[in-house]
């Protein structure tokens, strides 16, 4: 067992920049619940505008974080 180990929330700004004109962005992302168990992936597409154009998300079975 880990003595005197502290925890330190580390917060870290994220900003989403918009493509050009006329061009879609896609930003995806996939999780694992714990390690192994279920994972997932989803992603989303915006316009230049940053209006939803499509969003999805899939189930990707049993796996570690790594995997996912």
């Amino acid at each position: 067992m880990v003595k005197n180990c502290s925890h330190e929330i580390k917060v870290i700004p994220v900003l989403w920049e918009r493509p050009c004109n006329g061009v879609y962005k896609l930003n995806t992302d996939r999780s694992a619940l714990n390690n192994p168990d279920k994972t997932g992936g989803g992603g989303i597409l915006r316009d230049h505008q940053g209006k939803l154009v499509y969003a999805f998300v899939v189930p990707l079975g049993i796996g570690t974080n790594y995997h996912a």
